[in-house]
């Protein structure tokens, strides 16, 4: 790795330049939006609430990013992004659900060890791993 100042002198020292450094910026609720620089951008940009075009308008409007086609279609890409995170996160609920209301059944003695793996896809000996799993979170 080599040094480059872009703005100003660093203060990271040469020893660190391969440790990877991590920034945090606190956005707030969707209804906060802020037209401070960057945070009022990624609040626009990663705004679950607010319509796509009135994130382009933002973006377009007050931060001056050119909306060509290729542009409109990497915003709607980030934008789309939080909706299918919330979406795969609402399938892994809807499975761990199914899951544990199979183990709760195979416990209290309403179905069998083979009918509780079939009727999650699953092979016996991975069933029993994850009520394995299961216990240890529960408990």
């Amino acid at each position: 790795m080599t040094k480059e100042d872009v703005l100003e002198k660093s203060f990271i020292n040469e020893a660190d330049y391969d440790k990877m450094e991590v920034v945090v910026i606190k956005l707030g609720k969707d209804s906060e939006y802020s037209e401070d620089s960057i945070t009022g951008l990624l609040s626009a940009l990663l705004s679950s609430t607010m319509p796509l075009e009135r994130r382009m308008e933002i973006l377009s409007g007050i931060y001056r990013i050119a909306m060509t086609e290729e542009i409109e279609r990497e915003v709607t890409k980030v934008c789309n992004l939080g909706d299918a995170i919330k979406e795969a996160g609402r399938e892994e609920g809807r499975e761990e659900g199914r899951l544990e209301a199979i183990i709760e059944f195979l416990n209290a003695g309403r179905i069998t060890i083979d009918e509780a793996a079939v009727s999650v896809n699953m092979t016996v000996e991975d069933f029993l791993k994850k009520r394995e799993e299961y216990k240890k979170e529960t408990l």
